[in-house]
């Protein structure tokens, strides 16, 4: 029996890749947590699987029908974590990622932040929810961002297949824009066109 490392990094035995409940298993094992939280925790570890998957087959597909040009790149996925340092230290020390933002810019305890790859390519965001209300547009955390250089136009196509675009208000003279819908699954899709270049 040959021994596979699955994409998520822990080791299986076998010529196929095991299920999201017993990586689960084994990470919270190999982690040390405490079993009153492993559920929890297993519950959140397969969701943050699941999402990564998602996130590569996204990424993988075609973003427009044959012979339609589309300037849509896959630009971050962002994922509800139990502990950012945790997961920070974990994401630097498997894929080699480091945090280039944080949000608050100032907080000592931000509530998101942004890792990026060391070669480039689409990033990381991880959040901390806590009893806080979000800032405005941040419906939830599990979301899937976009980089465009025309929101208003992947918007507009998102309506006519039965989203509800919401455009953010974002301050200053020359603001990014920013536009979020769900897809018929509920997930979020965020539309970040940056601003023009002065």
């Amino acid at each position: 029996m040959r021994e596979l490392l699955c994409f998520d990094g822990f080791r299986t035995g076998g010529d196929k890749p095991r299920s999201y409940e017993a990586i689960a298993t084994q990470a919270n094992r190999e982690l040390g947590l405490h079993s009153r939280n492993m559920r929890r925790r297993e519950t959140m570890l397969r969701n943050l699987l699941r999402a990564m998957v998602g996130a590569v087959a996204l990424a993988t597909a075609p973003l427009a029908a044959e012979g339609e040009e589309s300037d849509a790149e896959l630009a971050q996925v962002a994922l509800n974590v139990a502990d950012i340092g945790r997961s920070e230290e974990y994401y630097g020390a498997v894929l080699g990622f480091t945090r280039i933002w944080q949000y608050p810019p100032d907080s000592e305890t931000p509530i998101e932040i942004g890792l990026a790859a060391p070669g480039g390519g689409a990033g990381l965001v991880l959040a901390r929810l806590n009893d806080e209300p979000l800032p405005e547009g941040k419906g939830r955390y599990g979301r899937v961002i976009v980089n465009t250089a025309n929101a208003r136009a992947l918007a507009a196509k998102a309506e006519a297949a039965g989203s509800e675009p919401r455009f953010v208000t974002i301050p200053g003279d020359n603001p990014p824009t920013i536009v979020f819908f769900r897809d018929p699954d509920g997930y979020e899709i965020e539309l970040y066109e940056a601003p023009t270049p002065e």
